[in-house]
């Protein structure tokens, strides 16, 4: 008969004082690898070399990961063919010799087994790497002193398993060091304490020296890490024209901080009745002062979370904090708006008043129609009165906002600003373009070749001033603003030679009809085209500096091969005896032009171009995988 376990059932004690059982522990089954510091101090930082970055990344992380139910690693040593490298570790077969030498020369692995290949007798036998280790307690700080990681406790931080699986086999090199970086400043810096931050303010300067990356580059990988959301932006720069500079604050971004296992981010804190209850610590950081400044970064330390079923602020949101809540310092200026509204509501009938959620679902419709992302509008709806916003978001047309009225519009929300003087909207700098646009408008509409001479209306420069500002979202160079006008005022020109009763104006052509947009698209597939083009133009020119460096990669692999893999070049010899034998062969063409065919098979640079096609060694895998100064088409101008 089998035997039934009893469940355990909790005491009379228990029960008569109406406590609830413990549940149990939550399980520290976390998708997170303990690394060791030195692949982002010293890997990230002081080599250039996708291909090793990914190989070490790799092996490091099936090395290390989480362990089983024992604590074991899963993978103590890494034994691996050719072809699971390709697929799992982003590199490509023609790249990888030479990217396991390299990292085998700078003491990142070792090989316990260099393989053997398949022969008469003899089973083939796949080459074993593991990580390289240095047992003799030194923590080397650069690539020229390194021979191998430090395997000690106390230089390790946890990184998400993500990154390894997602960020390095997939990104760019330029976004794998800024995500990086980002870790290595926040979840990675530990004071004597044992407190990890969640964020840390770096400057775009800040982030080439933690990365040696280009300021193009680090701006490209920082663009791609934040579009493709593995990190954040907790707060914007500043930069004042007092001279006042505040770098903006990056965080890496997490699904729910809420499961942020680390020890030292998670304290329980038993409620006075000793039930037990886990609370929400709303003191992760000092509130901003009133003028949008930020307090110093500091380690956060035990962030607490509520177990209520209520709605629970997250801690990376705590910098949008209302602060104007009961309780708060700051108060709003004396004889604003806010401050007049304020007094009102108290003669307000409850039951007149829409509720919270109503209002905040308004507002961030009403911050969406400015052009906030959904989040975005969220989180400023949650963090500011509701008036303020709506006070804003009605001066906005006041302050002449120009190429970026979303940002303006947030910074006049954050800061609270005073009501702008009514100053025409007909002056400045846009202003200024918008006329220009409108007189050569109606040059060109005329057919006037010549300065333009008619005066436009304040309504066509008010259209104009929103019209430009798309087009210039397109083309950004303010110079070709006239040349616009008159080829816009052209365009309506022979749109309307055939129709009668039509004033043409600016107005009517941005407003009452679709030359606007049709003048737009030919803008857009004008500058696609002419970006094209130039596309085009840098990469010959990418070729022809690149190529000698190309042919002398050639070389080094059939070099390599030779003493590394004869079998491989034998094939590829075979493989050209075998064309030289079919041009001979070919018997419906005279002998002297067979023999030009012959004498063009024996060429360098046909034996180049044919061991290239054969291995997969084309000049643009060369350039993607293996040269340092790779082409980018980004910043190119046309």
């Amino acid at each position: 008969m089998q035997k039934t376990e009893k469940k355990t059932q909790p005491s009379i004690e228990t029960l008569a004082l109406g406590v609830k059982p413990y549940e149990g522990f939550p399980s520290f089954a976390i998708p997170y690898c303990y690394t060791p510091n030195q692949l982002l101090d010293v890997v990230f930082r002081d080599i250039s070399d996708r291909g090793v970055i990914r190989l070490v990344s790799y092996i490091l992380y099936r090395q290390i990961r989480t362990g089983d139910r024992n604590g074991q690693p899963i993978d103590p040593q890494i034994i691996f063919p050719f072809n699971e490298l390709q697929t799992s570790a982003g590199i490509s077969r023609g790249a990888l010799p030479a990217t396991l030498q390299t990292a085998l020369s700078l003491n990142l692995i070792e090989c316990i087994d260099p393989g053997q290949a398949a022969a008469k007798g003899l089973s083939p036998r796949a080459a074993a790497y593991r990580l390289q280790w240095d047992h003799q307690q030194r923590y080397a700080r650069n690539i020229d002193d390194f021979s191998g990681f430090n395997p000690f406790k106390g230089q390790r931080t946890w990184l998400p398993n993500d990154f390894f699986e997602l960020v390095v086999p997939q990104e760019p090199l330029s976004c794998i060091l800024v995500v990086a970086a980002i870790l290595r400043q926040t979840v990675g810096w530990e004071d004597e304490f044992g407190y990890r931050r969640l964020e840390a303010a770096l400057s775009i300067s800040d982030i080439q020296r933690l990365t040696n990356l280009s300021r193009t580059q680090a701006f490209e990988g920082l663009k791609r890490a934040l579009d493709r959301g593995y990190i954040e932006r907790a707060h914007k720069g500043l930069f004042a024209p007092s001279g006042h500079f505040e770098s903006t604050i990056y965080a890496p971004k997490w699904r729910d901080l809420n499961n942020y296992l680390f020890p030292e981010l998670r304290v329980l804190l038993l409620s006075e009745d000793g039930a037990g209850k886990i609370r929400q610590n709303k003191q992760l950081r000092q509130s901003g002062s009133k003028s949008g400044t930020r307090p110093a970064l500091g380690a956060v330390q035990n962030p607490v979370l509520d177990s209520e079923p209520q709605a629970v602020q997250k801690p990376v949101r705590e910098q949008f904090k209302n602060r104007y809540e009961t309780g708060s310092k700051s108060e709003p200026r004396s004889g604003s708006k806010s401050d007049t509204i304020k007094k009102t509501n108290k003669t307000t009938s409850i039951k007149q008043q829409q509720p919270p959620a109503v209002v905040e679902r308004e507002i961030v419709s009403l911050l969406r129609n400015q052009g906030f992302a959904q989040r975005d509008a969220e989180r400023l709806a949650e963090a500011f009165p509701e008036q303020q916003i709506r006070q804003q978001v009605e001066w906005l047309p006041l302050r002449n906002p120009g190429k970026n009225p979303t940002g303006l519009l947030r910074k006049a929300i954050e800061e609270d600003w005073n009501e702008p003087a009514h100053q025409s909207a007909l002056e400045g700098a846009d202003a200024e373009l918008a006329k220009a646009f409108a007189a050569h408008f109606y040059a060109g509409l005329a057919g006037w070749e010549g300065d333009p001479i008619m005066e436009p209306s304040d309504k066509d420069i008010t259209l104009a001033q929103s019209f430009i500002s798309q087009l210039l979202k397109t083309w950004p160079d303010e110079s070709r603003v006239p040349e616009w006008g008159r080829d816009f005022g052209r365009h309506v020109a022979r749109e309307t030679q055939e129709k009668k009763g039509i004033d043409p104006t600016l107005t009517y052509a941005l407003k009452a009809s679709k030359y606007g947009m049709q003048f737009y698209k030919q803008l857009v597939a004008e500058r696609a085209s002419r970006l094209k083009e130039q596309i085009e133009r840098n990469k010959e020119e990418h070729l022809r500096k690149n190529w000698k460096s190309y042919i002398a990669y050639l070389r080094a692999e059939h070099d390599r091969l030779k003493s590394e893999d004869p079998a491989s070049l034998e094939e590829f010899h075979a493989f050209r005896a075998a064309k030289k034998a079919e041009i001979e062969s070919w018997g419906h063409m005279s002998a002297e032009l067979k023999d030009r065919f012959l004498k063009e098979h024996d060429l360098p640079k046909t034996k180049s171009k044919q061991f290239a096609d054969f291995f997969g060694y084309s000049f643009w895998t060369w350039d993607a995988e293996v040269n340092p100064e790779s082409f980018s088409t980004g910043g190119q101008a046309a």
